[in-house]
Order: structure tokens, then C-alpha cells, then sequence
């Protein structure tokens, strides 16, 4: 007995119709193609190898904030102190290039004076070992300081930053040596006055005795040795300075 089939619609015989077709047609495509002349493809001369990833990027190195910089951007960078002065051949000074300082020019970055040592422009010297560090530090930047400062305000007049470098450097250490120099020269007479200063707080603090006896008679003595030192160191300085200043200007080697 036969099972029931459903009458044939118009779109099932359209459907029967095109597999019938499908799988007449399929077997002589492929005896074609496979009696068909090869196809030649040129060549473009692109080789791409068959690792390659593509989207690939080579990664981006991190700055390290420690590293050393160029002579430039380091001396120009008051962030961190430099290693040291521009080691650069120093060219002769042409007097039309200058004029009055602007104060214009980038800010110029200390230099680091090396470990153990202190460290005042052109002097540099071992540290005492009964000197604490901190004090070293201290009297290192300070003079560190005030180089830089003077050798940005040689740059906003004209000066290359070689010869300005070189100039704050015999200036600042010069007039430290003149005031070392005149502090010297008047010790005997400072030491004599700083006695009389002594003696004086010793008298004019009697009334406020014991305490002032201690406290009247030190100041006295400190009053006493200034009057004689402190002008002297200032001469000692200037005219060291004014040494440093004109040596940096002539100077003909880094």
C-alpha cells in the first residue's frame, strides 16, 4: 500500500527543476576546469612572508626620567642639576653681539659638585670630614645657585652659553678666594676688635648679670669681629670677582 503523498505545488516543481539542473551542469564545470590551460598570474615582486602579523607595531621605548640628556636640553633644564659646564671650544667674544642683560634668556640648571667634594665655581675641594653632609650640601647649592644665575644673565646679553658657563664659574670661585684672602688679611685686626667688642658686652651687660654677662659679651664680640671682617670680605670678593670676570672673558680653552 502506498503512503500518501502530497500533490506537487508550482514553486516545489521550480525547486526540483533547478537541483535537476544544478546536478547536470556541476560534472562539466569541473571537467572543464580541470582540461582548462592554467592561469599565469604576474608578478609584482611582493613577498610576504608567511609569519608576518599584520597590524603589528614596534613598541614604543619609555623615557627614562634619570637618563642623561644633551648638553643642551641638561643645561637648560632647571628641574635637575647637570653633570657639569658646557665642554665646548671657546670662540672668541665679538663685543657688537652684547648688550644689557634682558634677563630673556632660559633658566640655566645648577651643576651637581662631585661627591666628597664642595664645590664653588672654579674651586672645587675635598670636604672636611667634621663637616656634616647636610652643611656641604647647603653651601654647594648655594654657590651652585648663584653661578647659575649669573650664567642665564650672561646669556640674556649675548654671550655663548660656553663663555657664560665659564665666566660664572671663574667669577663665583674668585670671589670666594678674594673674600677668604681679605678675611685673612684683617684677621689680627679683626681678632683685636672682636677683644674690644667683648670687653664692651662684658661691661654693658652687668646690669642683666649672670645671663648678661654671657649673652651681652658674645654679641659684643661678634659686633667687634664684623665691623673689621665683614668690609673686608666684601672688598676681598669684589675684587676676586672682578679677577674671575676678566680671565673668564679672555679665556681661550674649555
Amino acid at each position: 500500500m502506498h503512503g500518501h503523498r502530497e500533490p506537487a505545488t508550482g514553486r516545489t516543481l521550480a525547486a526540483r527543476a533547478a537541483i535537476v539542473a544544478v546536478a547536470g551542469v556541476a560534472p562539466v564545470l569541473v571537467q572543464s576546469a580541470a582540461n582548462a590551460a592554467p592561469i599565469e598570474t604576474a608578478d609584482v615582486g611582493v613577498s610576504i612572508p608567511v609569519d608576518a602579523h599584520v597590524g603589528a607595531v614596534a613598541p614604543i621605548a619609555e623615557v627614562d626620567p634619570a637618563a642623561p640628556l644633551s648638553v643642551a636640553a641638561e643645561r637648560n633644564d632647571p628641574t635637575r642639576k647637570r653633570s657639569g659646564a658646557v665642554q665646548a671650544p671657546l670662540v672668541g667674544v665679538d663685543p657688537g653681539t652684547l648688550h644689557l642683560p634682558d634677563f630673556s634668556a632660559p633658566a640655566v640648571a645648577p651643576i651637581q659638585a662631585p661627591e666628597g667634594k664642595i664645590r664653588v665655581g672654579s674651586v672645587q675641594m675635598d670636604a672636611p670630614e667634621w663637616l656634616p653632609a647636610d652643611i656641604t650640601a647647603q653651601v654647594n647649592d648655594g654657590a651652585a645657585g648663584a653661578e647659575a644665575s649669573l650664567a642665564q644673565t650672561l646669556d640674556s646679553a649675548g654671550f655663548d652659553p660656553a663663555r657664560s658657563d665659564r665666566i660664572a664659574a671663574e667669577v663665583v670661585g674668585k670671589a670666594a678666594i678674594g673674600a677668604s684672602v681679605g678675611s685673612t688679611l684683617v684677621s689680627p685686626l679683626a681678632g683685636t676688635s672682636a677683644l674690644i667688642g667683648a670687653a664692651t658686652g662684658f661691661v654693658a651687660g652687668t646690669p642683666f648679670a649672670p645671663a648678661g654677662w654671657v649673652v651681652v659679651t658674645a654679641l659684643g664680640a661678634g659686633i667687634g669681629y664684623g665691623v673689621i671682617a665683614a668690609p673686608a670680605m666684601l672688598v676681598g670678593g669684589a675684587v676676586g670677582a672682578a679677577v674671575g670676570a676678566v680671565e673668564g672673558y679672555n679665556a681661550v680653552t674649555p
